[in-house]
């Protein structure tokens, strides 16, 4: 082989393996502005910011197991079972309700809002 010739091959070389990593390279990746998690804190008015804070600490896992009335609260907005189901399934009685999901509270929440049912939560008198 010459010296032309391993030039040669060197070269092939470098635009095969140039154009092989750039038909294989991977898709860019989109990069989402909010992590889905996170997705719930834009559908917060602010009253039901306050009172997440108040309730929850803004915390959507956040377990009260005994609350004042004996009875346990669960997640952003600290509904209670029993109240939650029964708003929920005046807004959507064929949709299937998480308790334990955000944006579930959240819309269960501004239809309480919105029927004047703020007073069910003890820190709406304090925001």
């Amino acid at each position: 082989m010459t010296y032309k010739q391993f030039i040669e091959a060197v070269v092939v070389a470098i635009v095969a393996i140039f154009i092989l990593s750039w038909l294989y390279k991977d898709p860019p990746q989109v990069i989402a502005p909010v992590e889905a998690e996170e997705m719930w804190e834009y559908q917060l008015t602010p009253e039901l910011k306050k009172l997440a804070e108040c309730e929850s600490g803004m915390n959507p896992t956040a377990l009260n197991a005994v609350d004042s009335n004996g009875k346990r609260s669960v997640g952003l907005l600290q509904f209670q079972d029993a109240t939650f189901v029964m708003w929920a399934k005046r807004i959507d009685p064929y949709k299937k309700w998480d308790i334990w999901n955000p944006e579930h509270q959240i819309e269960v929440a501004k239809w309480a809002f919105i029927h004047n049912y703020q007073h069910h939560w003890g820190c709406w008198k304090k925001i």
